[in-house]
């Protein structure tokens, strides 16, 4: 009979490999391993180190570091040569700026420092060096009752993801008070020897060594970082670890990555008594703190929290939407008279409600809700964030609240997407920007199926707007299993039962914000039923004008009207936004009538200065000077300057006065002979006649606002006034308006002057009622005139329904205009 033997398993020293280089999928997930010991062991702080491996540029490196650089693409041979295990240097200026530099900056050592509870001897040998202890799950809450992150006891081999070798320093307080410090050293290049089997390959451990003080010693020269520093030596515990010959090439790129994952390794919301910071000492004028903060700005806020029943407590922050400026009709339409709709809902910051497994997955099988209440009590925090700023017909719509997108943008780049904790550590890489698992919830492809717009009751949210936080527990939602290579959970059907409820918490909030915006818009279209009406009549002219022979004669000219209306009001808006700012110069004039009111007194200071200064010279003495060294003269210049400054004002205040701003029946021959008057201040000087000439018998009254009759009249005089001082010399200057009854109708008026008439640039007369045009230059011959005066002529007399024509000039004049007013009680004006 043959005997039958028990044969153990043997383990090959490759399998460290298998379990750490090859089973840690990045060095961040790797360092973040390491962050995580540091929780487990009640640190209240973690620094991670990235510090050159050499101070300077060295005469020779190993052929070690030569082949990472070269695996790294960094070109090592053009400034080392190898020879067997070395590499030498190259003659070469090699300053801290050269190349050579630049390239050993990429050999670095990783520390990572914690003032945590440490290692003795003992954890050392029983828990840290066996594989897969179950240390952390027999005890897995801390002293200071934290949850621990580690489960698996594997997580030691993410040291080897990072570098060849490590040394950990600890120190620790035992149970009779005494300090015990330690260094642990590996080398992970031996578990690479071929027939190595596990139990063969050593560590080395050395008791009362000062490797761990010496790295808080380098630590405390950091100025923001000496406080920490300090803090671990009064309380003579912790660890440090050092990892050496580094697999990575920890660039500015890789060290920006590693801060944005440190970053998001906790969430927003938490503020814990644990801080993470990240040095580079190649980079000292980075911030060493790692920002973990939320962005209160946010649309739309959900948190839901799952209880142990099944039920859910649903709280809501609506924060997109001025709810002081919604319609009161918004409330009266049914689907705002329901919770949590109702204006006293609106009235509160936040508003909560509860729902059942069964309200949110009405049909669904009892199998269903027995995985769903078996994951156990965990929270969803969701936030929604616009991106762009609402359009201005949006605008109008919906009372949004204002917000930077910038900001927004830069914030979603590093927190955004739906992320998971575990006991306050994030579980990758759910959310993570740019990985696989990024839209894990599949939110991109229900809004490629389904782009609706907001105001769609099945509105889908866009996975780049939303940022969320679930937080889970080893304690509590133990059926959700970390893979053992830390990137992700175990999709088990338990698992893809919790991503069907967190997509249908992200539905409440779609529906939320769908209700809300759409109901909005409805009221807004009841309020608002005119201009609806007409955009829909507008598109619909639009349709049959481009399919013409689809349609009747007559529709197809009610189209045609119809978008020759529409384009009247926008020329008529444009021209409003001219008017308005010109509105908004006078109505500045009038509110410093007062101030400037006093420019009518200039006149008389002069005179008074004179008088004074004659008591002390005789004016007869500067008679054969010249004028720039005569007082008297001066102050006579001084005197003319302030009466035309007040002639000017209250020439602009005339017009600006609140009663020509009323419609009224105007008499336009007392009111353009008062016009004279104010003009004569102006023109007598300068030798121009103003000639008002008026039919016999007829009474020429008009239904207007006065200041547009002064608009056209004003516009005219002063083209002239401008034409004659700029352009004639010598000779008459007469300035001659006619008027006459041109029909039952209409006033006639013919404006004339003897000036040099329209520029010979200006090829057809009626361009000059054009906006913008002109052709007025100043003395270095660039456009000096505002080209606004004939174009607010013509729009005038064009919504008095009048007609206006320009001529060039001739022997009997120099410019000419003709147009025509409504007579009073002869329009519909």
């Amino acid at each position: 009979m043959n005997k039958v033997q028990e044969v153990p398993f043997r383990v090959s020293a490759r399998t460290a490999r298998l379990i750490g280089r090859e089973n840690v999928a990045t060095a961040e997930s790797a360092i973040s391993e390491l962050v995580k010991n540091s929780y487990d062991a009640d640190a209240s702080f973690c620094i991670v180190r990235i510090s050159p491996t050499y101070t300077g540029v060295p005469e020779k490196i190993s052929k070690d570091e030569f082949d990472r650089l070269a695996e790294w693409g960094l070109n090592p041979e053009n400034h080392y040569d190898l020879d067997g295990e070395t590499a030498n240097l190259r003659p070469c200026l090699a300053d801290e700026h050269s190349p050579e530099a630049e390239l050993i900056r990429h050999l670095v050592t990783i520390t990572v420092i914690d003032d945590g509870a440490g290692m003795g001897d003992d954890a050392i040998r029983d828990a840290w060096m066996v594989i897969g202890t179950a240390n952390k799950e027999l005890e897995s809450s801390s002293k200071l009752g934290r949850t621990r992150t580690g489960a698996k006891g594997i997580g030691r081999f993410a040291l080897d993801r990072l570098g060849a070798r490590c040394q950990l320093h600890s120190s620790t307080i035992t149970e009779a008070g005494n300090s015990e410090t330690l260094t642990w050293t590996v080398d992970w290049n031996k578990f690479e020897k071929d027939g190595a089997v596990l139990d063969e390959v050593t560590a080395q451990i050395e008791l009362g060594t000062a490797g761990f003080q010496k790295d808080l010693s380098a630590v405390a020269a950091i100025a923001d970082l000496e406080e920490l520093a300090k803090k671990a030596s009064e309380s003579r515990t912790g660890t440090s670890i050092e990892i050496s010959e580094v697999r990575d090439n920890w660039s500015r790129d890789s060290i920006k990555k590693l801060r944005r994952t440190l970053g998001v390794l906790a969430p927003p919301d938490e503020q814990r008594a644990f801080s993470i910071y990240l040095r580079d000492d190649r980079d000292p004028n980075q911030s060493n703190s790692v920002a973990s903060d939320v962005l209160e700005d946010f649309d739309y806020r959900l948190t839901a929290k799952v209880q142990s029943d099944g039920a859910v407590e649903f709280t809501v922050v609506r924060n997109e939407l001025n709810h002081d400026e919604f319609p009161k009709a918004l409330f009266m339409r049914k689907d705002m008279k329901k919770e949590p709709f109702t204006k006293e809902a609106f009235s509160n910051r936040a508003t909560s409600y509860v729902k059942s497994l069964e309200d949110l997955f009405p049909g669904e099988s009892e199998l269903f809700f027995n995985r769903a209440r078996s994951i156990g009590p965990f929270e969803v925090v969701l936030r929604f964030f616009k991106l762009q700023m609402p359009s201005k017909a949006e605008d109008r719509q919906y009372p949004y609240r204002s917000f930077q997108p910038q900001r927004r943008k830069e914030w979603l780049d590093i927190f955004g997407g739906i992320r998971i904790y575990r006991d306050n550590f994030g579980v990758r890489p759910y959310g993570e920007p740019k990985s696989g698992a990024y839209d894990w919830l599949s939110l991109g492809q229900r809004r490629a199926a389904n782009p609706a717009a907001p105001t769609r009751l099945n509105w889908p949210v866009p996975p780049q707007n939303i940022a969320g936080t679930v937080n889970i527990s080893r304690n509590e939602n133990s059926v959700l299993v970390d893979q053992s290579n830390r990137e992700g959970i175990i999709e088990t059907e338990e698992f893809r039962v919790f991503q069907a409820l967190i997509l249908r918490f992200v539905n409440e909030l779609e529906r939320d914000r769908s209700r809300v915006l759409y109901n909005l818009l409805e009221t807004y279209k009841v309020e608002n039923a005119d201009k609806q009406v007409r955009s829909e009549g507008l598109k619909l002219a639009r349709k049959i004008e481009a399919q013409p022979e689809s349609s009747s004669d007559d529709v197809r000219k009610l189209a045609q009207t119809v978008t020759v209306q529409e384009n009247m009001l926008k020329e008529q808006a444009e021209d409003q936004v001219i008017l308005r700012s010109l509105a908004t110069l006078g109505t500045v004039m009038v509110s410093f009538a007062h101030e400037m009111g006093q420019l009518n007194t200039l006149a008389g200071r002069n005179q008074q200065l004179a008088a004074l200064l004659a008591r002390h010279l005789d004016e007869k003495e500067f008679a054969n000077k010249n004028e720039a060294f005569n007082p008297f003269a001066i102050l006579r210049d001084m005197e003319a300057s302030d009466r035309k400054a007040a002639q000017w004002f209250n020439f602009a205040l005339s017009a600006v006065r609140s009663g020509r701003r009323r419609r009224s029946n105007v008499d336009m021959r007392s009111h353009l002979e008062e016009l004279k008057v104010v003009w004569d201040g102006f023109l007598r000087p300068r030798e121009i006649a103003l000639d008002l000439n008026f039919e016999d018998g007829f009474a020429a009254e008009i239904l207007a606002f006065e200041i547009d009759i002064d608009s056209i009249f004003n516009n005219l005089i002063l083209n002239s006034f401008e034409a004659f001082v700029d352009g004639m010399g010598g000779g008459e200057r007469r300035i001659k308006i006619d008027i006459f009854a041109k029909s039952e109708k209409e006033v006639g008026i013919i404006y004339e002057d003897n000036g040099p008439g329209i520029h010979s640039s200006i090829k057809d007369p009626s361009e000059i009622f054009e906006f913008n045009v002109t052709t007025k230059k100043d003395r270095e011959g660039k456009g000096a005139g505002t080209g606004l005066g004939m174009w607010i002529l013509e729009s005038v007399v064009r919504s008095y329904d009048g007609t206006v024509r320009a001529y060039r000039k001739t022997e009997s004049f120099g410019f000419r205009l003709e147009f025509s007013l409504p007579i009073a009680g002869k329009s519909g004006v």
